[in-house]
C-alpha cells in the first residue's frame, strides 16, 4: 500500500466519513468493510476505497459487493463514486483517464464471459456498474498496478 504522506488526513477521518455516509443514507450502521488508501487523482492526497462486505445480504449480490470511493480534499472525505458488483482483488493502474487512475477489476460469476475491465473516471465519478465498463485493452501483466482486497 502506498505510504501515508504529511498531507494525508488520518484513517480515522475516513472511518468517520464512512460512518456519516452510512447514517445519512440510512444504511446498516454495523456494516463491515475493507479499506485502502491510494491517491487516485494525482493531488498527493490518498483517497479512500471502501469495499463493503457485511451484512452480505445488503452489500453483496451474485456479481460481487459494493465499493465506494471517498475523495480526500484536505479537510474531509466525500463519497464520489458508488460501484456495485465488485470482487477483490482490485488493481489501481498508473494509467489516467480524465486525471484519475483506472481501477482494474475482474468481472466474473455473471452470465457473461469472465474478463478484466477498466473502470474509468468520467469527469464526475467512476461507473456504477462494472458489467458495462470496457474490457481491459491490454494484458494485465503489461500494466503497472497496485493490488488491494486480495
Amino acid at each position: 500500500m502506498p505510504a501515508q504522506n504529511a498531507r494525508d488526513l488520518p484513517d480515522k477521518q475516513l472511518i468517520k466519513a464512512v460512518n456519516s455516509f452510512l447514517k445519512s443514507r440510512k444504511l446498516p450502521l454495523h456494516s463491515e468493510y475493507e479499506m485502502a488508501r491510494v491517491d487516485l487523482n494525482g493531488d498527493n492526497r490518498r483517497d479512500g476505497i471502501i469495499l463493503f462486505k457485511l451484512p452480505h445480504t445488503h452489500w453483496c449480490g451474485w456479481d460481487g459487493c459494493t465499493m465506494v470511493i471517498f475523495k480526500e480534499n484536505g479537510q474531509n472525505f466525500s463519497s464520489s463514486s458508488i460501484i456495485n458488483g465488485v470482487r477483490g482483488p482490485i488493481r489501481i493502474s498508473d494509467r489516467l483517464h480524465k486525471g484519475w487512475k483506472e481501477i482494474i477489476i475482474r468481472v466474473s460469476g455473471t452470465n457473461m464471459r469472465d474478463k478484466n475491465i477498466a473502470l474509468r473516471y468520467n469527469g464526475r465519478s467512476y461507473p456504477d456498474s462494472p458489467i458495462l465498463a470496457p474490457t481491459l485493452d491490454i494484458p494485465l501483466s503489461a500494466l503497472n498496478t497496485h493490488t488491494f482486497f486480495r
